[in-house]
């Protein structure tokens, strides 16, 4: 079977898709990805074929001046937003998005990713099989469960969940006036159902009432952020929970120069000295108060007896003050190698963050950098689990940032409760056991394979199979002998 990732323009993103797109491949499907040409190098670094599309209807996350848009006046921003708007609207109005992807590449499945659900209509028209991958905890109206943009904990009582039916309520009130004045299309309930009924989609095949992206009741959702993180929840005959199990040793395309002596350094030095990691992600250009909220993570190490990492990504780093001996402030680093070596991390909040975290037992400071998203939703689940704590990126100061390290670092239950969420994280069933009664058709020819037999086995040896590699200039090429020119 040809299966086709198309992946929301940002590496986080693509980093949780890789794991599910090399289970395929060992399981003998064909697998490539289509996207725009700045992360073709990063998805070639895994291994895997890449696709190279014209245009995208999100504009790249990762592609901004490196000042960050707390340098940009707010008439540019109006601006800027204005014009983005104005051209997004047509598309989202033709539901045309994926146009050039369902006509130009020959494809049997298309994974993809949840923020262009609403253009899985078009895939419905031309009868297209998809399944949504869902990088967020599910969106669904849950009882008990409160939006993705609330830092509310359930306590799973009467009062409880009457709570998490008013924070529903005023969510759902902004998504309706946000649709209903145009600044969120995709929002808009009458376009929507316009839409669908233009693409020959029945209004019962679709949810609407939920969170963010709208929901397809027949294709399958994978999720992907793991299922022992989330609140508990009622359960949904669509939605398939991944295993996804975090590689250590993920190969990393770009990082600054001079990370590899600095990191090694205070690796070196570092008996009996912890070691705190801070990102922000690959947008945190974007969270009003970044550069003063690192600030304050900076002078906090100041004269802390911890070592201190700081990936600023696209913020300017002459707005930082300058850091003491036992700071590094780095444009990019590895993360995962860093991770391994690290006592706790600052982060805004994103699930492939917080999952890579666990995985490797690092406990965690969550400051939201936007409610817009998932971020305080997920801060919430990792207090509720005992990994970590809350923390306000606008409001933190530098005492206050440092009384919280300091109590995570000083507090082994944190570790502690990470390594058992991480057991039951890798007690989930194989990701290839999983799939396999999704893509059925060559289900009898996996379980011959080699990969079905090291995965009945147990044994590690699964993720070390080899990888077939593919001319980066070359166009690519189907088993089938269909051919998309890159």
């Amino acid at each position: 079977m040809k299966i086709l990732f198309k992946i929301y323009p940002q590496r986080s993103h693509y980093n949780g898709t890789f794991p599910i797109a090399g289970a395929l491949a060992r399981m003998g499907h064909e697998v490539a990805y289509v996207g725009i040409e700045s992360l073709r190098a990063h998805v070639e670094a895994q291994g895997f074929r890449y696709i190279v599309q014209d245009d995208d209807i999100y504009p790249h996350a990762e592609a901004q001046p490196l000042a960050g848009s707390e340098l940009t006046s707010f008439r540019d921003k109006v601006a800027a937003w204005m014009q983005f708007r104005n051209w997004a609207k047509a598309r989202w109005r033709r539901c045309s998005a994926l146009d050039e992807v369902i006509h130009r590449i020959p494809f049997d499945f298309l994974m993809l990713d949840s923020p262009y659900s609403f253009f899985a209509l078009a895939l419905c028209r031309d009868q297209k099989r998809f399944g949504i991958i869902e990088s967020m905890m599910p969106q669904d109206q849950s009882v008990g469960c409160p939006p993705l943009s609330s830092t509310y904990i359930p306590r799973g009582t009467w009062w409880s969940d009457r709570i998490c039916d008013g924070l529903w309520v005023r969510y759902l009130l902004k998504r309706w006036f946000l649709g209903a004045s145009g600044m969120r299309p995709d929002y808009d309930k009458r376009l929507i159902r316009r839409t669908a009924s233009k693409m020959g989609v029945s209004p019962s095949d679709l949810d609407i009432r939920r969170y963010f992206h709208i929901g397809f009741r027949n294709a399958p959702e994978f999720v992907i952020s793991p299922h022992c993180l989330d609140f508990p929840r009622a359960a949904t005959p669509n939605r398939v929970h991944l295993s996804i199990r975090v590689n250590p040793d993920r190969p990393e395309s770009q990082w600054d120069y001079g990370f590899t002596s600095r990191f090694e350094s205070m690796v070196a030095r570092r008996p009996g000295i912890p070691l705190v990691y801070c990102s922000l992600g690959t947008a945190g250009w974007r969270y009003k108060g970044a550069t003063g909220f690192l600030g304050n993570v900076i002078e906090s190490a100041k004269g802390s007896p911890w070592n201190l990492i700081v990936s600023i990504g696209n913020l300017d780093r002459s707005m930082l003050p300058s850091p003491p001996p036992n700071v590094a402030v780095l444009q990019s680093v590895p993360q995962m190698r860093v991770l391994k070596s690290c006592d706790l991390m600052i982060t805004h909040g994103g699930m492939n963050s917080i999952t890579e975290c666990v995985a490797l037992g690092v406990p965690i400071l969550v400051c939201p950098g936007t409610h817009q998203i998932d971020q305080a939703g997920n801060a919430a689940r990792v207090v509720y689990h005992g990994i970590g704590l809350l923390g306000n990126l606008r409001r933190e100061t530098t005492e206050s940032l440092k009384h919280k390290i300091s109590q995570i670092l000083g507090n082994p239950a944190f570790r502690d409760q990470c390594l058992r969420v991480k057991q039951r994280m890798d007690s989930s069933p194989e990701l290839e056991a999983i799939l396999s009664h999704y893509f059925g058709d060559t289900t009898e020819a996996y379980r011959a394979s080699e990969s079905a037999q090291l995965v009945q086995e147990g044994r590690k040896e699964r993720s070390s199979l080899p990888k077939k590699t593919f001319d980066a200039t070359s166009s690519l090429t189907w088993l089938d002998g269909s051919r998309v020119e890159n």
